[in-house]
């Protein structure tokens, strides 16, 4: 699924109604609102992501492209800002990086209906045996069927270095 993000303002409107803190993530207004005051933190927490969003001239944007164009002066365009440490409200610039859909798949959290407690296993009842897969570019790959959970475990973990999976994938989140 390609998703389309809106154009950001350009840097120089971003600078003018916002100031961005890379250590901390934060945004403050540069200026006075109807609602908040020069000073105030900008944006709002979206319970259902769990991103911040902020509203920049009657738009709305998700507050972590902002927080990238800011600091590298780069437009995110039909790129995606990972969260490198899955936390979808820690906006330091340490902790975002621009990646195609795919590479941003491959630094998600493990699944709320994971019963194995590891990634890309679970247990197959009719034999009676753990299996592993990996899901890469929407296909799945097969990587075996194991009497012991360890064993597909560590043919996950290899899966995961071949196809290039970031190290903090499968996280717990």
């Amino acid at each position: 699924m390609k998703r389309k993000y809106k154009m950001l303002p350009s840097n120089a409107r971003l600078n003018e109604v916002l100031s961005y803190n890379p250590k901390t993530g934060e945004l403050r207004w540069k200026v006075n609102k109807r609602n908040v005051k020069a000073g105030n933190k900008a944006g709002c927490l979206l319970r259902r992501t769990g991103y911040r969003s902020i509203s920049i001239d009657g738009a709305v944007y998700l507050e972590h492209r902002i927080c990238y164009k800011i600091a590298t002066g780069w437009d995110p365009g039909m790129f995606e800002i990972d969260h490198i440490n899955g936390v979808r409200d820690d906006n330091r610039i340490s902790n975002l990086r621009m990646v195609d859909h795919a590479t941003n798949g491959k630094n998600t959290c493990m699944k709320k209906n994971n019963s194995s407690g590891h990634n890309g296993i679970y247990f197959h009842k009719a034999t009676k045996k753990w299996m592993a897969r990996a899901r890469v570019n929407h296909k799945w790959h097969y990587l075996g069927v194991f009497e012991k959970l360890e064993d597909a475990v560590a043919a996950r973990a290899a899966a995961d270095v071949k196809y290039g999976f970031h190290v903090n994938h499968g996280r717990v989140g």
